[in-house]
């Protein structure tokens, strides 16, 4: 089994080849004994290739149930408000999973940036390995590492030695160099060369319309749609500046990420399911001191298009490595809080607190106070969860980002996303 995964892959590292065996060994063994594994380290290091790879060469793939963390969530909201579960109501949507998924669920690009998701995800996976499931877990950080720094987050800690216990946990950065292979492999396509450009002027918006047209072009029944507001998730619209049916949409950044939106990933998965190409244009640079909110947001848009392999356009004001400049590594902390400033905070609003359906920036669901004010990554009214939190989620995320936006103008990304560009009629949803 252990060969024939290898085989599979490809050439590995010191790493890939701890996971594979991790992998082999979560799958092929007893159910009872009840372990997954979670794999974690740098962007760009095949964590969910290999994940599922292996899921593929063992045959559990069609069987298995694979969700990336955004659309999980997404779907924990949806599934309890719709079947009207107890109080308890996400360990009862676990224990269903468990039941759905043939006792193995891979949950792909686990990070935890906000109250609301941190509680989530404890009480649906506490459900889920109680029913007997194991899961398969990616993410870019260790099990210590999530939500760290986070409001309230004492009240997920348990969940870490809960995680590390029912999953084995293998660090594919120990002990070698984490190796971004989305920057290695490949080389830029020609076919694709107009597609995430850097620019702001006159020729970086023509080759956005140039490759607009070659896709019209290669439609056929579909036409230019005057319905520019788009419905997305729980009755929300996102205005579009021009769509091609249900095949494609352009955006302005403002509309899709910036001042004018707030957008949910759950919105973002709606778009994704309806469309086969997303322009986005002129996607600014993105500091976290003035413009986190947005690109928080950015970062949302650009992991579910990726799980997705929607084709991309856009122009970037800077190279992906340069939009989310100041604060370049994920080890970026913001000045902590004095134990009496986080007491005081966390203390005034724990009565307060609840969650709302209407999204936000910074996860599925929003967490307002009583009277309504946002307490999430919006920025409204300066009421930022980040102010209230040891770390910048955000700025730990952008590292992904920018080896995603290198990728996605490669050859090897487009590898399934090609024939959008070049075959009439061909729908990928």
């Amino acid at each position: 089994m252990r060969r024939a995964v290898l085989e599979r892959f490809g050439r590995v590292d010191a790493g890939q080849t701890r996971a594979i065996d991790a992998l082999v060994r979560a799958l092929t063994s007893d159910p009872a004994d009840g372990r997954g594994v979670y794999l974690h380290g740098a962007a760009g290091r095949g964590k969910t290739a290999l994940a599922g790879c292996a899921l593929q060469t063992l045959g559990r793939e069609k069987r298995a149930k694979s969700w990336h963390f955004h659309a999980l969530m997404a779907h924990a909201h949806a599934g309890t408000s719709r079947e009207g579960y107890s109080s308890d109501g996400f360990a009862a949507f676990g224990a269903r999973l468990a039941k759905e998924s043939d006792g193995v669920i891979l949950v792909d690009e686990v990070e935890i940036s906000d109250v609301a998701d941190a509680m989530v995800f404890k009480r649906v996976m506490e459900g889920y390995f109680a029913s007997g499931g194991r899961m398969i877990g990616t993410s870019n950080f260790a099990p210590e590492r999530l939500y760290a720094g986070g409001i309230n987050r004492a009240n997920f800690a348990s969940f870490v030695e809960t995680l590390r216990e029912r999953c084995e946990v293998v660090d594919l950065d120990a002990e070698c160099e984490a190796v971004d292979y989305r920057r290695l492999n490949g080389v830029t396509a020609p076919e694709v060369a107009d597609t995430v450009v850097v620019g702001n002027d006159n020729d970086a918006r023509a080759r956005l319309e140039r490759t607009w047209a070659r896709f019209e072009a290669s439609t056929s029944g579909d036409s230019v749609s005057d319905e520019l507001d788009i419905r997305v998730a729980a009755g929300r619209t996102i205005r579009a500046k021009r769509r091609i049916g249900d095949r494609a949409a352009w955006f302005t950044f403002d509309d899709i990420c910036g001042r004018q939106s707030r957008a949910a990933p759950s919105d973002y998965i709606a778009l994704a399911e309806k469309f086969a190409m997303i322009c986005v244009q002129n996607v600014p640079r993105l500091p976290m001191s003035s413009q986190e909110n947005a690109a928080r947001r950015f970062i949302n848009l650009i992991d579910v298009l990726y799980e997705r392999r929607v084709v991309f356009i856009a122009n970037l004001a800077t190279v992906p490595d340069e939009l989310f400049n100041e604060y370049e590594t994920s080890s970026f902390r913001v000045p902590d809080l004095s134990t009496r400033e986080r007491t005081r905070v966390e203390s005034n609003f724990a009565a307060e607190l609840s969650v709302s359906s209407k999204g936000g920036s910074s996860g599925r669901s929003t967490t307002v106070l009583a009277n309504n004010t946002e307490w999430s990554a919006t920025g409204r009214i300066g009421a930022s969860l980040a102010d209230a939190s040891a770390s910048n989620f955000t700025a730990a995320a952008a590292p992904r980002a920018k080896s995603r936006l290198v990728h996605m103008s490669k050859a090897d990304y487009f590898r399934d996303t090609l024939p959008i560009l070049a075959t009439a009629n061909v729908s990928r949803h």
